[in-house]
């Protein structure tokens, strides 16, 4: 392994989070937690608990999903909330110190939401989508796997959700790396991301990575799902595989695309329709995906493509990155192994990335970073257990921002990120198959950016934030009182700038 480190020195805070030296030059309002706002009375001021997706609707409310089970519905120019549903069967991972304070908190629970293109629009389709994680086989082990669900939205002076139908389930899910993230496509197509489970890593180390194995016809058959880790999958609304979905291996399945590590964000190019950002025909689809200690990665998603995950990590270039693969150790294996030392001496084989034949196989539009030397981030040592010293910003969710309304900013991707607390913007070219210049960070705080959303008006931006300051595995520590703005969401308007 190359370990390196960068001698630039930047302000190290609280909760891992880094302050890029680099400002942007649009001027923007000041943060307005809406969460907390003076209008609301002191008792319906909340913080929300673990909250994982953040979507504007078409009616000028936004919706957020809480990880504990929980969909809201909020008025952003008020703050208030209206629960709309609690599911009372979603597992989520919660590790406790002795005085009984969450300390850790699982990739698992409840996750994406994707509202139906013509949600609110009056033509009876009034249907939110949800993904979450269940146990499947209640008992001593939690046997975690991710269904998806429809739910039809009663408006009126009582606002629920009812009515669930399954539309898809027994997909896989764990404790790390569930990614989780659901869109719809132009295509009227469910777009789901699965992570690869946190295999080879922390306390699955022994797990292995099946982001390149694809499902067999019988497997499909029966209902197995599998080798659907490390994918990301197109559905039928009623959950059914796409006529013309990609093949893999001769087997037409839910799977779009393959080689993925945790990909949790996903967006579709967009253009304003009505007011409103609609998915354009055709458009191009992103996502932007965690990498190990190096690579993170923002990608053009193309049908049948492979992303490389875990031969290759970010551009096949033979950098700081080795695949080690601990689960051929078989019995032998030890989740307690340390992820930072040489595995040389366990007797596992490292292979490099490149002159491995991986058919169909898609670099990444950028890598962030592919080493110490190229990173943004200054304090940077790969030898180090926690994430703060690795050349990564732990990119959360994407979006594509298609208004006109902020100069320059038409056709660039939007990508929030856990580790230095910034929303990046990446100006794509003429083309919306390339990223020109570098990314550009807005609204630094120490605060864990998890979601963000687009006003219909293209002038206000929406970013969630995290309950507390850790993530799964020994990557991060800290707790709530380390962030600004712990489980709340921040409104950015634009008001002017070059």
């Amino acid at each position: 392994m190359i370990m390196l480190k960068r001698l630039l020195v930047p302000l190290l805070i609280g909760a891992g989070v880094f302050i890029p030296n680099v400002r942007a030059a649009e001027v923007f309002s000041a943060k307005r937690v809406i969460n907390q706002l003076d209008t609301l009375p002191q008792t319906a001021r909340y913080r929300l608990d673990y909250p994982f997706e953040l979507v504007y609707g078409p009616d000028d409310f936004l919706y957020v999903t809480e990880r504990i089970g929980r969909v809201s519905r909020v008025d952003p120019a008020t703050g208030a909330r209206r629960v709309l549903l609690t599911i009372p069967d979603v597992a989520l991972t919660l590790k406790r110190n002795p005085a009984g304070t969450v300390t850790q908190v699982g990739q698992d629970g409840l996750m994406g939401l994707a509202l139906h293109p013509q949600f609110r629009q009056g033509v009876g389709q009034d249907f939110i989508f949800l993904a979450y994680v269940y146990d499947n086989d209640p008992g001593p082990v939690v046997d975690r796997r991710a269904r998806i669900v429809r739910y039809w939205y009663s408006g009126g002076t009582a606002p629920g959700l009812r009515n669930p139908k399954v539309v898809l389930q027994g997909l896989p899910a764990n404790n790390d790396h569930s990614s989780g993230r659901l869109v719809f496509g132009p295509d009227a197509k469910l777009y789901y991301t699965v992570g690869d489970l946190g295999g080879n890593q922390f306390e699955n180390k022994c797990r292995g990575v099946r982001s390149q194995t694809t499902p067999t016809a019988a497997q499909i058959a029966a209902g197995d799902y599998a080798d659907y880790s490390g994918k990301i999958l197109r559905i039928n609304q009623n959950g059914s595989v796409p006529a013309n979905n990609p093949v893999f291996q001769g087997v037409r399945s839910h799977v779009y695309t393959i080689g993925h590590r945790n990909a949790q964000g996903l967006a579709f190019q967009t253009a304003p329709v009505d007011g409103y950002p609609a998915p354009v025909a055709g458009g191009k689809l992103y996502s932007s995906e965690h990498g190990p200690r190096v690579d993170d990665e923002i990608n053009l998603i193309r049908a049948g493509r492979n992303y490389g995950w875990p031969r290759i990590s970010g551009f096949a270039e033979d950098g700081s990155y080795t695949y080690y693969n601990y689960s051929s150790t078989g019995p032998a294996c030890n989740p307690a192994w340390d992820d930072n030392i040489d595995p040389a001496g366990l007797g596992i084989t490292g292979q490099p990335e490149t002159g491995v034949l991986l058919p169909n196989f898609q670099p990444p539009l950028r890598s962030l970073y592919p080493d110490c030397a190229s990173s943004a981030i200054s304090v940077c040592d790969l030898t180090q257990s926690r994430s703060l010293y690795w050349p990564t910003i732990a990119p959360s969710s994407i979006d594509f921002y298609g208004s006109s309304t902020i100069p320059d900013w038409s056709n660039s991707l939007l990508v929030p990120t856990l580790k230095n607390g910034s929303l990046y913007r990446f100006k794509l070219n003429a083309t919306n198959d390339g990223i020109v210049g570098d990314g550009i960070p807005y609204f630094v705080d120490v605060n864990r950016y998890r979601d963000v959303a687009i006003s219909r008006t293209g002038d206000r931006l929406y970013l969630l934030t995290d309950t507390i300051g850790a993530t799964s595995g020994p990557t991060g520590g800290g707790s709530s009182s380390a962030l600004n703005d712990p489980g709340s969401i921040l409104e950015f308007t634009y008001l002017g700038g070059p």
